[in-house]
């Protein structure tokens, strides 16, 4: 271990703590505990990174951790930060960050009334599972108004060689916003694409395979040529015709169909807003397609 690294408690024993843990143990920190109020989940997370303490009682926090990461969900960030702010701590000399994408440095707010240092650091990747993902070369936000945990966060991402964006408190929501469209949207859109080819009679095995070509041409366009330049299909042509003929076919279907009519409409909608502001106007058809699907809103 390089000397002066902070040494590491990990609060929680989630999906994106094991990932987290793999890239601090890969970069020489020194993982002291692991705190989780369900104990077989605190020993396993331990076990696999061979740290030595782990506890369900944040009591059990070694004196010597001075960085503490808090892998819990959203909702239970601000009671731990209150349950660890009672604790007998060097709070003067410590640094504790969540890793929460939509929440602040402000749920930190007991611990900073205690002298610590608060900040978020919030990775802009999906953890699905407890299955370690390779931190390398992605991008996290630092959020924080104390600027000694933008310094220590700034030297831990170089050491994780994670790109490290600086947020202001303020905005930081836009920042989870744009993930949860680019990752969590996209995954429903696939869903959406595959039931449309299940109505279209193809078997399930291969739903997936044929969408594949499609999306990865899409992705790969936006890369290279930016999104705004890669808006293809009937919208970017004006064709009025297939556009109606989407939407009464849409409003045929059972079950989904509100949800999936909708889906369809609304982002229709969204797109034509982001070809005027790219081209500056709408074309003539273009502004038809947009009063038709005005009129499905009102559905």
């Amino acid at each position: 271990m390089k000397k002066n690294k902070p040494i590491v408690a990990i609060i929680g024993a989630g999906k994106i703590a094991y990932s987290l843990a793999a890239a601090l143990n890969s970069a020489g920190y020194n993982l002291n505990a692991v705190i989780s109020k369900n104990i077989k989940s605190a020993r396993k997370l331990a076990d696999k990174f061979g740290i030595k303490n782990y506890s369900d009682k944040t009591a059990h926090l070694s004196s010597k951790c001075n960085l503490f990461f808090i892998c819990v969900p959203d909702d239970q960030i601000k009671s731990v930060a209150k349950l660890l702010a009672l604790e007998k701590l060097d709070f003067k000399n410590s640094l504790f960050v969540h890793l929460s994408g939509c929440k602040t440095s402000l749920e930190l707010r007991e611990l900073s009334k205690k002298k610590a240092a608060v900040a978020s650091f919030h990775i802009m990747q999906t953890f699905p599972s407890k299955k370690v993902i390779r931190l390398a070369g992605l991008y996290a936000s630092i959020e924080s108004k104390n600027s000694k945990a933008n310094k220590i966060l700034l030297q831990l991402a170089g050491a994780l060689k994670i790109i490290p964006i600086q947020l202001q408190t303020e905005r930081k929501i836009y920042w989870h916003l744009a993930g949860v469209f680019a990752a969590n949207f996209f995954v429903s859109n696939l869903l959406a694409s595959e039931f449309m080819l299940k109505k279209a009679g193809l078997p399930e095995r291969r739903l997936i395979e044929i969408l594949k070509p499609i999306v990865a041409t899409a992705l790969n366009n936006s890369v290279k040529f930016q999104p705004s330049n890669s808006i293809s299909g009937p919208l970017e042509r004006g064709d009025v015709k297939t556009v109606r003929a989407h939407l009464s076919s849409l409003k045929k279907l059972n079950g989904k169909k509100l949800l999936v009519h909708s889906n369809y409409v609304r982002q229709s909608l969204l797109l034509l807003d982001f070809i005027k502001e790219k081209n500056g106007r709408l074309t003539e058809n273009q502004a038809k397609i947009k009063d038709i699907l005005m009129k499905q809103t009102k559905i």
